[in-house]
Formats: structure tokens, sequence, C-alpha cells
């Protein structure tokens, strides 16, 4: 393997070419590289806040449309309000004459047996 002088001539300038790229690289003040992550440290930062706060609003959510549901439901509200009312009339409807009926047989219920009584 002979090479022609005009090659090693050639070689040469192309060593001395990146020699005194490495010279002026080596003389140039050194910066130090930092990386992506040493200069976005803050977003580590708020990604955890905001997943805290995420994770701390979810059961919030939840009971909040479970509450809205149940309260702001009026007119399943008033329709078990009504029969609630239409029961207790029932209830005191029964009663009376539950009460009328029982007065009847012992005999108190007749006005005029009510008078006697009295005198």
């Amino acid at each position: 393997m002979t090479e022609s002088p005009e090659d090693v001539e050639r070689l040469r300038a192309r060593l001395r070419e990146l020699e005194e790229q490495l010279a002026a690289r080596d003389a140039a003040p050194v910066t130090e590289v930092r990386s992506r992550r040493d200069r976005q440290w803050w977003r580590s930062i708020i990604v955890v806040v905001l997943i805290v706060v995420a994770a701390a609003l979810a059961p919030l959510t939840v009971l909040a449309t479970w509450a809205h549901d149940q309260i702001g439901d009026t007119d399943r509200f008033e329709q078990t309000v009504a029969s609630k009312e239409k029961e207790k009339e029932e209830i005191v409807r029964r009663y009376a004459e539950q009460k009328k009926r029982y007065l009847e047989l012992r005999g108190e219920a007749t006005p005029t047996k009510q008078v006697e009584r009295a005198r």
C-alpha cells in the first residue's frame, strides 16, 4: 500500500486543520452544558401540584354531582311529600272512623247519651 506524495500531503493538511480546530475549541472558555431537564425543573413541581389538586377534586366532584341530583330534584321531593301528606290524611281518616265505631259500640257516640251523662 503505497500512497502518493499528494495523498500524504492532503492528509497532513487535513490533520493540521483538525488540530487547529481542536486547539481553538480547547482555548475557548468552557461553558457548562445544561441538560433540558436541568433547565425545566419547575415543570415537574407544577405537574405534581396539578396532580394533587386533581386527586383532591375528583371525589369532591362525585360528591357534588350526587348532592345536586339529590337536592336539585324538586319534582321527586314534591312527589314524596305529597304522598306522605296523602298517607297522613288517610291515617287520620281511618283513625276517626275507628274511633267513631268504637264509641258507637260502647254507646257513647249518640248525642242523647252524652247529654244524659252530663246530668
